[in-house]
């Protein structure tokens, strides 16, 4: 058992051009050796996408894969099954930059009680 994650990556160049087929192909191809269950196109800005996957070595595999085609810019974004594992993380040449979502706790007293501070959208 483990942690069960949707990811989704996107790759662009760094002056935001979208991938080439070719490239798409090459960064599909090397993906699937670290982790075989990808599906979908990064060509034409599309992502690729796991679903329900335990990726635990997902940073150390997207800094080689970064390496490997430095002057792409991959975003992976994450969707985990707990409240605060959402997060988004982008590689360049071997450079790694994690961002992570946080959502509070909703104000469980207030709504069963009514009373204390409302929060509104």
């Amino acid at each position: 058992m483990g942690l069960n994650r949707d990811f989704f990556l996107y790759a662009e160049h760094k002056d935001g051009a979208p991938v080439t087929k070719t490239e798409d192909e090459a960064i599909y191809e090397s993906l699937c050796e670290k982790y075989s269950d990808w599906d979908g196109s990064l060509a034409d800005k599309e992502c690729l996408t796991i679903s329900g996957a335990n990726w635990y070595d997902w940073d150390s595999d997207m800094r080689e894969l970064s390496r490997e085609f430095p002057d792409i810019l991959f975003t992976l974004h994450c969707d985990g099954m707990s409240l605060n594992d959402t997060w988004e993380a982008g590689f360049c040449d071997g450079r790694s930059d994690v961002q992570y979502a946080y959502i509070p706790e909703l104000n469980k007293a207030y709504l069963i009680t009514g009373k204390g501070p409302e929060t509104l959208c």
